[in-house]
Formats: structure tokens, C-alpha cells, sequence
């Protein structure tokens, strides 16, 4: 029974290693990237009812034209397809990041402007804490926001958080 134990106590210490190993890997590229998962919340103002809503999308696979990428919903809110890249981020200094995950979103409710693109710097891992802050104000999750106005009007709000992703083989 104490061998079981001691079994026990050492392939949670092995797995713990690896946790901490995989946070702190500087191997992550861009071209490691096989796909993510990204969590999408809209907040339609135009609408007189008010319409929020947030998915999760499927695996998304980087560097697919508009016309090759698969269309999501958000609720009844909003739909579209969504395309993404992944770059490394050399020479950066401003930002500590190790890639930029640049996005686009096809908005079914944006008419007469550009969709509505995000920025997120990225190092292959989830956000740590921020000492001092407080935790209902930082998200584990990397992610942007941003807003676009229908017909130059009313603005309609979006939030793109990385929930998942896989590494390439």
C-alpha cells in the first residue's frame, strides 16, 4: 500500500514538472500552431431588444482565406466566418510576447465598414495573475476587444478570448 503511495506521490510530481515545463517552454513558434479554439462574445447595441451573446468556437485552423473558413454563431446576435494567423513576434520591443495572434471576424451585422480585426499578444500559454490585481479583472484567457458600428451609428462590441489550442506535430 505505501508503494502505491509513493507511486502515486511521483507520477503527480512527474506531471506537475511537466505543467511547469510547458509554461515555462521557449520553444513556442507560430508554425507550431495546429489550431485554436477562441471564446466570442458580441454585444449588439443596435438592436432595440439588446442582444448579447458568447460561443465557443470549434477548432479553427490558422491561415485560411475568408472563402475556406468555417462561418460561426454567436447566439442570434451575430454570425460570420472567422480567420486568424499566428506570427512570430521578433524584434518586438514593445510587447513581451512570443507570437501575435492577428484576427478577423466576417460580421454578419457590421454593413458599411471594415469587420472587425483583434490583436493579441500571445506566449503559448494561459495568462498568470497579475500580483496586486484584482482576479475578477484579469482573465487567464489572452484575448482583445474591440467595437465596429453598423451603418456609422450604433457600435457593436466584440471580445475574442484564446480558450484552446493544439500544437502542430
Amino acid at each position: 500500500m505505501a508503494s502505491g503511495r509513493v507511486l502515486l506521490a511521483s507520477l503527480l510530481l512527474l506531471a506537475g514538472a511537466q505543467m511547469l515545463a510547458f509554461g515555462q517552454n521557449n520553444n513556442f513558434s507560430a508554425e507550431k500552431v495546429g489550431w485554436i479554439r477562441f471564446l466570442v462574445t458580441v454585444n449588439d447595441t443596435w438592436d432595440p431588444d439588446g442582444c448579447i451573446a458568447t460561443v465557443a468556437t470549434d477548432q479553427l485552423l490558422p491561415n485560411k482565406k475568408y472563402n475556406q473558413s468555417e462561418k460561426i454563431m454567436v447566439g442570434s446576435c451575430d454570425h460570420g466566418p472567422l480567420v486568424y494567423t499566428v506570427s512570430n513576434a521578433v524584434g518586438s520591443a514593445r510587447e513581451s510576447a512570443k507570437m501575435f495572434v492577428d484576427l478577423t471576424f466576417y460580421s454578419s451585422v457590421i454593413e458599411d465598414a471594415e469587420p472587425p480585426t483583434c490583436h493579441i499578444p500571445w506566449n503559448g500559454t494561459y495568462v498568470s495573475p497579475r500580483p496586486g490585481k484584482d482576479a475578477r479583472d484579469d482573465s487567464p484567457l489572452p484575448g482583445c476587444v474591440t467595437s465596429d458600428s453598423r451603418e456609422g451609428w450604433y457600435l457593436t462590441y466584440y471580445w475574442f478570448y484564446l480558450l484552446d489550442w493544439g500544437w502542430a506535430p
